[in-house]
């Protein structure tokens, strides 16, 4: 799993780097709620969880993003029957493309889709049930709205559909018995980021730093 990482990693970064002369970059911080598909997720968990994630995109055609991210979530619950306290904490890092259109001045319309790998670890603190970690690899599907703001600025708007199935083995009564642990689901809310040229920072930087020495000579 980490050699994937690692790839899913590098490749992206090496196809954005010869993709485009002209990167348009894009850096955001987002915080919503997740809505798990599993009913049992629902039932210890509660129906809605707090998730935060980054992410960076960048131009790499005419309208064509290509994207990274990583995100986070922690809830608490109590098992089914015995009500013992448990928590589940969730690591998606994904990667994709995003296709860009236009809506009106200001406001483009994103649709996206990648792939995700994700971490999972489970925490029971009953007797009965083993704690649970293991990696997975699935998918997800993407749709934001992007609000241009001042100050190369914005606000995200988004909805995302995430496809994420783990497989463990749980120990019952001394009899090993494999089960399968689903947090996909849709998540939705809002996401704040700034977004410039790539080559336009730097040459302002070198430029900057060029009348800086020129004034120290």
């Amino acid at each position: 799993m980490y050699k994937l990482l690692f790839l899913i990693t590098f490749g992206w970064l090496l196809f954005v780097s010869s993709a485009r002369a002209d990167h348009h970059i894009q850096w955001e911080v987002k915080g919503g709620a997740f809505h798990p598909n599993s009913p049992t997720f629902r039932k210890i968990y509660h129906d809605f969880q707090g998730i935060y994630s980054f992410e960076m995109s960048a131009n790499i055609y005419p309208h064509l993003y290509g994207w990274m991210s990583t995100g986070y979530l922690l809830s608490k619950g109590y098992s089914l029957e015995q009500k013992y306290p448990t928590s589940v904490q969730y690591v998606p890092v994904g990667t994709g493309l995003s296709c860009k259109i236009p809506v009106i001045d200001y406001v483009d319309f994103y649709l996206g889709a990648g792939i995700l790998a994700g971490y999972v670890q489970v925490q029971n603190h009953s007797p009965f049930i083993e704690d649970a970690s293991k990696w997975a690899v699935g998918g997800i599907f993407k749709l934001k709205f992007l609000i241009q703001l001042p100050s190369s600025i914005f606000l995200d708007i988004f909805s995302d559909y995430s496809i994420m199935q783990f497989r463990f083995n749980n120990t019952q009564g001394g009899t090993i018995v494999p089960q399968t642990g689903d947090v996909s689901g849709f998540s939705f809310g809002l996401g704040i980021g700034y977004q410039y040229d790539y080559y336009t920072f730097l040459n302002k930087n070198s430029k900057e730093n060029s009348t800086e020495k020129m004034l120290e000579n």
